[in-house]
């Protein structure tokens, strides 16, 4: 099974967590806080999604048009003004809509003892 922490580790030559920090301006161990609250509800987004047809065909488009690919790979392309439309595109795509983002939000901001608002600007940069 991937292990969903690790992959943003390695994302961008691994400059990627470094880069999401800064965005959101909190340091490397809430950006870790973050990460461990977040990834539980990833992990299920994609496996509820892996799991229904429609919701594969979806998922598969999206990993398929390769703009995802550009903001894994490289630092330059990690925050152009469409990020994070794509990231909320992925999003709603995993979650089933915005409100659920939302829950998630809320969530992960209680675990993670950040703010809500860190974690909702975080959460389409990571889904990306």
């Amino acid at each position: 099974m991937i292990d969903l922490v690790e992959l943003m580790r390695r994302a961008q030559g691994g400059a990627a967590l470094e880069a999401l920090s800064r965005q959101a301006g909190i340091g490397p161990q809430q950006m870790q806080a973050a990460l461990d609250a977040l990834m539980p509800a990833f992990a299920v987004g994609l496996q509820k999604n892996a799991a229904d047809p429609a919701g594969l065909a979806g998922l598969l488009g999206l990993l398929g048009s390769g703009r995802y690919n550009a903001f894994f790979q490289s630092p330059d392309n990690a925050f152009p003004p469409d990020a994070a439309a794509w990231g909320e595109h992925a999003l709603r795509q995993m979650f089933g809509g915005m409100e659920m983002t939302r829950t998630v939000a809320s969530q992960a901001a209680a675990l993670s003892g950040l703010a809500p608002g860190v974690i909702q600007q975080l959460l389409p940069f990571i889904a990306g």
